[in-house]
């Protein structure tokens, strides 16, 4: 039947042999919700996935952890030391004196003391002057400092902040022994006031007024420039020079372009004239009408003489003669005109546009007065071009002179400033008070620590985490279907059992869970009457044949009759269990008529076996869908419960078509085994239409074993079964769970 039915628990459907009622009905009830509980559409949330992956690592990940924590709280601890300060005082007054007069107030006093108290931290000559007093130089010889430290490494731990109420600079140093706080802080202010000395107000005041005589004068010069630079650009309609002077540069090279090949074609014109070329008639007639109209006389008489003579009018005719005399002397005339020149034509020449010129008197005057103007305008743009370079020359000169200006202005004003702030640091405006100890300053020991130990144990975690998230491997009962999301129920919990069975505690779990599955099969999977049941694997090694031999025997201990069909190829491990090596087994059944022929008894009532026989791997083609069906159809008619062990459903040709025509598929999943195989045989069950009636996880652990209902339930049992006169003789049966189930008959 389908993995979804689900039976309900009555009174007459108690197993035989079995558990006590309130342990089945506990067993039952966890079943019929593993059923029901569709656990693909559940959604992992991350607790749940932090647990999945830590599970059974908790042990080694919590030592891990703190290991690396107390790795890292050591490391953080001993990465920083404790720091103290000391600091001294600078007392500027507000006020300057010149030259025994009055007191005068210092202009902008705040802002200068601000700005002198942020020089302070980065002033080379002052933490080079610093480091040769005394007082540095004393810290050197007692071993607290490097000889060779740096003016970085010392400025670097200088701090200076301005009291704007008591009017004065406060100096601190920082370092990892207070007499080198207290040593520093000494150092910075000996240091100021020794730069002080032989400065006088005047000195200052002299400076500060010739900066700022500089500034003005440079200041009126930029105007002067401005203006003459307004008036240079008024004519103009544009002060976009370059555009214009980018104009005219294309619209002289333009006209001299123009006067060049002007140029060229009259000295190519005057070249024809000296040497006159003979010229084409019809040419002629083109440019001289005389010529033309002597032409179109002659054409016409040339026809009169024609048409007369053809009418049959003799040569003798007068008419005739005459015709014949002025044709005579138009031809006369034109040729006289061509050998005189045409009037004047002295030929036709190219132009550099390959147009025909024609070579006159009158043509050459007109290309002289061309050259002339072209001449004329070539010049007249060369002088806009030139004016206007000038200017521009000029303008950039102005330009590039106030922008100097400019510059200088601003180094000029940024040295009057520090005129002004020397002008109110003179001698006689300074008071200084060296500072007398050190202070703890600040101890991040404690919180660093704290950081060392939270990344020294978060880092074991994820290796931890991050290993068992990429673990694809089952290794607990709930992973076998639940983390691969095919909503299969577990059937039942098979003990990891040793090769030889010898304590009887653990065979009587074992054989437990056998009876608890069997029972499970009919009261929540199959009819009531006969059923063909098919146990598979995703890979070999996973026990289904072991786990298809203890069934046999609990149907046949519960009184079904039952077979064992052996049809694994390839592995034939039902056979080989039960010491059977026939030369005909399955696949001779399945052609056969009469496939009971090929059956044999075993020692235990009601259980039969169907082998493999010794060639069956070379007949699986027999494994016909139809011949399958037909196969289990006539077994079916004959047993009441058909157990048939097929080789793993990747892997064999056979289980397919014997999974399809089963009633019920049990999948069996061993720890260790790889979730993503489960999942292709799951889906390969369901693809060719099987009934998957669930799984069974076998070889669990004992932790994992235990936290099943099949561990709690069993704790009576196998108490009961430990007491001394219950142990009996063991079954040399090879299969531990066999032997455990064979060993557990009534």
């Amino acid at each position: 039947m389908s993995q979804d039915i689900v039976r309900s628990n009555s009174p007459g459907n108690n197993p035989p042999g079995g558990l006590v009622p309130t342990q089945q009905d506990a067993w039952l009830q966890q079943q019929a919700l593993a059923v029901a509980t569709p656990q693909a559409n559940q959604e992992v949330q991350p607790l749940q996935l932090i647990h999945r992956s830590l599970r059974g690592r908790y042990l080694y990940a919590t030592v891990a952890a703190l290991i690396g924590a107390i790795l890292g709280a050591a490391v953080g601890w001993t990465s920083y030391s404790k720091s103290y300060t000391a600091g001294g005082l600078i007392k500027i007054m507000p006020y300057f004196r010149v030259a025994g007069g009055p007191l005068e107030t210092t202009p902008q006093y705040e802002a200068q003391m601000n700005t002198l108290a942020a020089e302070l931290r980065g002033d080379l000559r002052l933490a080079e002057r610093a480091m040769a007093s005394t007082h540095w130089q004393k810290l050197v010889e007692d071993g607290i400092v490097r000889p060779n430290a740096s003016a970085g490494f010392f400025l670097s731990r200088v701090r200076s902040e301005y009291n704007t109420r008591q009017f004065f600079i406060r100096i601190t140093y920082n370092g990892s022994d207070p007499r080198l706080a207290v040593g520093g802080a000494n150092a910075v202010v000996e240091a100021f006031k020794e730069l002080q000395q032989g400065r006088t107000g005047d000195t200052f005041r002299r400076e500060f007024e010739d900066l700022n005589k500089a500034i003005e004068r440079d200041e009126l010069t930029i105007n002067r420039n401005t203006a003459r630079i307004d008036t240079l650009m008024a004519d103009r309609a544009t002060r976009d020079l370059s555009h214009r002077i980018s104009q005219l540069t294309r619209r002289f090279s333009d006209a001299a372009e123009s006067y060049e090949r002007a140029a060229l074609l009259l000295e190519n014109m005057k070249a024809t004239r000296a040497t006159p070329q003979p010229l084409d008639p019809r040419l002629l007639q083109q440019f001289d009408p005389s010529v033309a109209d002597d032409a179109r006389m002659l054409r016409d008489l040339e026809r009169k003489l024609a048409l007369d003579l053809a009418s049959g009018i003799g040569e003798n005719n007068p008419n005739i003669i005459r015709l014949k005399s002025q044709i005579a002397t138009l031809r006369e005339s034109i040729s006289g005109a061509v050998g005189a020149g045409g009037g004047a034509i002295y030929g036709i020449i190219l132009d550099r546009d390959a147009r025909e010129v024609v070579v006159t008197d009158e043509r050459i005057r007109l290309q002289e007065q061309l050259v002339r103007d072209l001449n004329e305008e070539t010049e007249k743009r060369g002088r806009e071009l030139k004016t206007d370079e000038d200017l521009d020359y000029q303008v950039a000169t102005l330009r590039e002179q106030n922008t100097r200006l400019e510059k200088e202005i601003l180094k000029n004003r940024e040295k009057a400033e520090r005129a002004e702030q020397l002008l109110l640091t003179s001698p006689e405006s300074i008071e200084t008070s060296a500072a007398q100890a050190a202070q703890v300053a600040e101890d991040k020991r404690p919180t660093m620590a704290m950081f060392g130990a939270v990344v020294g144990a978060g880092l074991p975690l994820l290796a931890f985490f991050l290993r068992g998230l990429t673990d694809k491997r089952v290794r607990y009962s709930d992973e076998a279907a639940g983390r691969s999301g095919n909503n299969v129920p577990m059937l039942g919990v098979l003990p990891n059992l040793p090769d030889r069975l010898s304590d009887p505690s653990q065979a009587s779990v074992a054989a437990h869970c056998v009876h608890q599955i069997r029972t499970m099969l009919q009261l929540n999977v199959l009819d009531d009457g006969p059923s063909v049941i098919t146990i598979t694997s995703a890979t070999s090694g996973d026990g289904k044949t072991s786990l298809s031999l203890a069934l046999g025997l609990s149907f046949a201990a519960a009184g079904s009759r039952t077979l064992l069909v052996d049809a694994d190829l390839v592995g034939a491990g039902l056979s080989a269990r039960l010491g059977i090596r026939e030369p005909q087994g399955v696949n001779e059944a399945v052609t056969a008529r009469d496939p009971m022929a090929y059956v044999r008894e075993t020692d235990v009532a009601d259980l039969c076996i169907l082998p493999v026989g010794i060639e069956g791997t070379q007949q699986a083609s027999h494994f016909s869908p139809s011949a399958t069906r037909r196969l289990i159809a006539e077994l079916r008619r004959n047993f009441d419960v058909v157990i048939i062990d097929t080789g793993p459903v990747l892997g064999s040709i056979e289980a397919t078509p014997i999974i399809a025509a089963s009633d019920a598929t049990i999948i069996t999943v061993a720890r260790g085994q790889d979730r993503t195989m489960v999942d292709k045989a799951i889906t390969h069950i369901r693809t060719i239409g099987g009934r998957l009636a669930g799984f069974v996880f076998n070889r669990a652990s004992t932790p994992d074993f235990e936290k099943t209902i099949s561990g709690i339930s069993l704790r009576t049992v196998s108490r009961a079964v430990s007491r001394p006169g219950q142990n009996r003789p063991m079954d040399p049966t090879p299969d531990p769970l066999a032997q455990s189930v064979h060993e557990s008959k009534p």
